[in-house]
């Protein structure tokens, strides 16, 4: 995190951990581990290493039946619907990103590296795409 982004993260993130955790998520630029990121509500469930393959077959096929399935669509449309206009938030992100990607705008090589080394930001590279909504 912590990194402009697409995907509709900015509109997203703040409906699954709130708006102060979102934007606390995206300033600290920082991994988190699973157990905090369940703690936040950024995941739903942890699945075991155990077996792992078995829990996602089966995690996969009650999802993909019956009940579960139909009120797992019923949701995702309402989460579109309360997102808004998805075309108009991916053109905001994307014209966002632009600059960062591409001409560095606001530190982006800096928190990608800090990112993936694990390794604390520099306050100057600190830097957040504004939350959607």
């Amino acid at each position: 995190m912590g990194l402009t982004g697409s995907e509709l993260h900015t509109a997203t993130l703040p409906r699954r951990v709130g708006h102060t955790m979102a934007e606390e998520l995206l300033t600290a630029a920082q991994p988190i581990d699973t157990g905090t990121a369940l703690d936040i509500g950024l995941i739903d469930e942890i699945r075991p290493d155990r077996n792992f393959a078995h829990s996602v077959h089966r995690f996969a096929r009650l999802y993909s039946e019956g009940p579960l399935y139909r009120a797992a669509l019923y949701g995702k449309e309402e989460r579109r619907r309360a997102i808004g206009n998805v075309e108009v938030i991916l053109a905001q992100e994307t014209s966002r990103m632009y600059p960062c990607f591409f001409h560095d705008a606001m530190g982006h090589r800096g928190l990608r590296a800090s990112f993936i080394r694990k390794s604390p930001i520099t306050p100057s590279a600190s830097t957040q795409m504004p939350l959607a909504g």
